[in-house]
Formats: structure tokens, sequence, C-alpha cells
């Protein structure tokens, strides 16, 4: 069975988390390096947000990372249901 779409981005957000904590970056930090206001990275990583496709390519640029490790492709599948509506 698949894994409902709530469990993969309970993945993401901790794939997030952990790589800026392990370069020792704020959420400050992080949100200016990726151009974007602190409130919605904070946003972002509690789920309570979906990062543009621009946001997404920012955030793995400034953790140096492959966009498919913080975003898996099956999330931003267009035709795949937003992320964020569905409830377990």
């Amino acid at each position: 069975m698949e894994p409902r779409a709530g469990v993969k981005m309970q993945a993401f957000n901790w794939e997030l988390w952990t790589r800026r904590e392990q370069r020792g970056l704020t959420q400050a930090q992080l949100a200016t390096l990726a151009g974007m206001p602190t409130q919605s990275l904070s946003r972002i990583e509690r789920l309570l947000q979906w990062p543009s496709v621009e946001a997404q390519e920012e955030l793995a640029a400034a953790l140096d990372c492959d966009r498919d490790i913080l975003f898996p492709a099956d999330l931003r599948d267009p035709g795949h249901p937003h992320p964020l509506a569905v409830h377990p």
C-alpha cells in the first residue's frame, strides 16, 4: 500500500528542518538565503504552506541539496492532490 500524502509531507518537514539544523542555520538565516520571509519558511516547516516551485528551488540551493530530496517528485505532480489538502 502506498503511504498517504500526509506521511510523505511529514518526511519533507523532517528533511527540511534537519538539513537547516545540520548547517547551524536559524529560520531567519535560511529564509534570507532563500529570499523569502521568515514567516513563510516557518509555515513551510510546520506544513501550513506549500512552497512555490521557485521557493522549492531556492530552498534546495540554499541547503546545497537536490530539490527532489526536499520536495519529492510525486508530491510536485500537478495531477496529485495538493499535499496539504490531504487529511489522514
